[in-house]
């Protein structure tokens, strides 16, 4: 790890740490980093994402990254509710939904407040989101509409079936 630190004068912190997950570095090394630049956890990163990086592990990097990864960041103090007007008061769950990988997905529902599984992002919930904006083909999008159904999401079954017959009859 001291040698990969050598270069911070380069990369802001935060860069670093985003480059230790894109590139699925272990997982201690990625805890021992945050132990020692713990403020990385909270910043976020500037163009084009402005958001946290746990958040972008948990969408941009979610096909691409170890889950064990997104596990270290909240046993890290990662927040999962962190939200603002730029991302639609989209909270962890939101981005994770969005992602579209069902085991990072579970992990964050496992790790939400039970009152949590129905946040609101723009008025919609997660699986509103997946529904309208997730990939359908994705192999992982019936699991996730799964992890969601049985963590207790709210069901609007008429709003899901109109747009499922409005999407596939076109």
């Amino acid at each position: 790890m001291e040698k990969k630190m050598a270069d911070r004068e380069e990369n802001p912190f935060e860069i670093q740490l985003l480059n230790y997950i894109t590139n699925n570095e272990p997982v201690d090394t990625i805890r021992a980093f945050i132990k020692s630049y713990p403020e990385t956890l909270t910043r976020k990163i500037d163009y084009p994402e402005y958001k946290p990086i746990f958040y972008i592990a948990c969408s941009k990097l979610a096909k691409t990254i170890n889950p064990n990864i997104v596990e270290a960041l909240i046993e890290s103090g990662a927040n999962l509710y962190h939200t603002d007007k730029l991302h639609y008061d989209k909270e962890a769950l939101h981005f994770a939904t969005l992602g579209g990988n069902a085991k990072i997905l579970q992990i964050i529902i496992k790790s939400l407040k039970p009152d949590k599984i129905n946040s609101l992002s723009n008025e919609n919930t997660a699986l509103n989101l997946l529904i309208k904006e997730g990939n359908s083909e994705d192999s992982d999008f019936i699991e996730c509409i799964q992890f969601l159904i049985h963590a207790g999401i709210l069901i609007l079954i008429i709003i899901i079936i109109i747009y499922y017959i409005s999407k596939y009859t076109r």
